[in-house]
C-alpha cells in the first residue's frame, strides 16, 4: 500500500548538496554537501561520492538508491558510541488498526573491503517501533552489514501489526556499531507501508 513514511531525501535539478533534516529526526551533526560527508558523528545529504572519499576507502557511488535524477541519500559517519540516528513520529489516525505494516530502509556499508580496512567496525542497525510512552511494539536487528566489492544497496526491515487503539507511533533506527574506524553507511528510501498477503486470481475457461 501507499507508505505512511516515504523518506527518499528528495532531489535537485543540479549536482549539489541536500538540505539538513528537520529538527528531531536525527541526533547527528549536519555537514553540508556536496563532498564526501563528515567525520565521526556527522552526516551529509549527498547525490554521489567520488573515488577519493576517505582516501579511497569508501565506495564510489554514482547515484542514490531511489534512482531519481539528482536524487539524494543520507551518508553517515557514525558516532563513537551506539546512537539513535533516525526517528520519526507516525500519526496514528493515518494507520489502519490491526493491519500488517513494514518498516524498512535501503542501507549500504560504504567501506570498501581492503587490506587497510580489515577489522574495521561494521554498521549494525536496530529498527524499533514504539508507542509514544516508550512501549516497545517490535524490534529487529540487521546484524553486522558486510562490506562488498561494488556498491550494493540492501533492503532491511521488519513487519508488525498496528494496534487497535489508533495511538501514535515512533519509529527509530539505532546504530549499534562503534565509530572511529569504520561503521560508515549510506541510507535511502525509508518506508513505513501497509502490506497484505498475495491474492491469487484466476478465470474459468468457457
Amino acid at each position: 500500500g501507499a507508505p505512511v513514511i516515504n523518506e527518499t531525501f528528495g532531489h535537485s535539478t543540479q549536482y549539489d548538496g541536500g538540505p539538513e533534516l528537520p529538527s528531531g529526526e536525527t541526533n547527528l551533526h549536519f555537514v553540508p554537501g556536496p563532498g564526501c560527508g563528515g567525520e565521526d558523528g556527522e552526516y551529509s545529504i549527498l547525490q554521489r561520492m567520488g573515488s577519493s572519499c576517505k582516501g579511497g576507502t569508501w565506495q564510489t557511488i554514482s547515484q542514490d538508491h531511489t534512482g531519481e535524477a539528482y536524487g539524494y541519500m543520507m551518508v553517515i559517519n557514525a558516532t563513537l558510541q551506539a546512537s539513535l540516528f533516525f526517528t520519526y513520529k507516525v500519526d496514528g489516525s493515518k494507520l489502519c488498526p490491526n493491519t500488517t505494516y513494514q518498516f524498512a530502509a535501503w542501507i549500504m556499508n560504504i567501506l570498501r573491503p581492503l587490506p587497510q580496512t580489515q577489522g574495521f567496525s561494521r554498521p549494525n542497525i536496530t529498527f524499533r517501533i514504539e508507542k509514544t510512552d516508550g512501549t516497545l511494539l517490535k524490534e529487529y536487528n540487521t546484524g553486522d552489514i558486510l562490506e562488498s566489492e561494488e556498491p550494493t544497496w540492501v533492503q532491511y526491515g521488519t513487519f508488525f501489526t498496528s494496534p487497535n487503539d489508533g495511538s501514535d507511533l515512533i519509529v527509530k533506527m539505532i546504530n549499534n556499531g562503534q565509530g572511529g574506524n569504520g561503521n560508515d553507511l549510506a541510507l535511502d528510501d525509508i518506508t513505513f507501508s501497509p502490506c497484505g498477503p498475495l491474492i491469487q486470481t484466476a478465470f474459468d475457461t468457457i
